[in-house]
């Protein structure tokens, strides 16, 4: 294992700019960490039609110039920005990197209250229940092309353990979301990653019930699970604690 610091790259959630995670790339830049969230794809005004297929490329586009370098990179993912992540590793793992004899790599994904697929075929829709919930501007039966805008008021739940001015400001932040990334189908899941995975629990979640998300992280064979007291968005309220959890993680503590 390399005795450098790993790099971080952040996917972001559905309907999140790279900006909603400022708290935490600040936290994690002031430890000396080097940090990437890029923008994906998927939204965005002109994102209509497009796929988290998209979006792994945008990953890969940032990941592959560093593992070019041998470097080691710790995928986080929030919320949706699970499948990408998963899917963006598959063949870039420091294992099979090292079996051609090269060095760098993913070396752990890490889930932050993240959408686990649990079955190959599947997407994120089928996988929270198969209904857009109200105010996420989803349209059923499936419709290609549709561009959901959340709603004003759905960042009251998102960001519930934040004083109500701190997450309006968060919607500002928001981005129109393609539809298509969240229904089109899975084949590469979070049970084929080889690599070290854990799942962060959001236990005060409003949004993504905490019994699901730990019925899903349990799915998954070697995932280890950490807990948090917060909300949907532990990177807006609890910064310094959630990075203090991926830095231990990412140093191997536990595995």
């Amino acid at each position: 294992m390399s005795a450098s610091k790993p790099v971080f790259i952040l996917v972001c959630g559905g309907w999140h700019s790279p900006a909603c995670y400022d708290k935490l790339k600040d936290q994690l830049e002031a430890r000396g960490y080097e940090y990437y969230c890029p923008h994906l794809a998927s939204m965005g005004p002109a994102a209509s039609g497009v796929t988290y297929e998209a979006d792994v490329e945008v990953v890969r586009g940032i990941a592959l110039p560093l593992i070019d370098q041998g470097k080691e990179i710790v995928l986080i993912a929030h919320s949706a920005g699970g499948v990408p992540a998963v899917v963006a590793s598959q063949g870039l793992e420091i294992s099979q990197r090292a079996v051609d004899g090269k060095q760098g790599g993913f070396k752990h994904i890490i889930f932050i209250a993240a959408v686990i697929i649990p079955v190959r075929g599947s997407d994120t829709l089928q996988t929270l229940g198969g209904q857009w919930q109200p105010g996420q501007g989803g349209v059923e039966p499936y419709t290609k092309n549709n561009l959901m805008t959340i709603q004003r008021g759905a960042e009251k739940a998102l960001y519930s353990d934040l004083p109500e001015a701190e997450s309006e400001k968060y919607y500002d932040l928001f981005e129109p979301h393609s539809q298509d990334a969240f229904e089109t189908p899975v084949n590469y899941i979070a049970a084929d990653v080889t690599i070290p995975k854990t799942f962060i629990v959001t236990e005060k979640d409003a949004v993504f019930p905490p019994f699901a998300q730990k019925a899903l992280a349990s799915s998954v064979p070697g995932m280890k699970i950490e807990s948090m007291e917060t909300s949907h968005s532990p990177f807006a309220s609890q910064p310094e604690h959630l990075a203090d959890i991926i830095v231990r993680v990412s140093a191997g503590d536990g595995q």
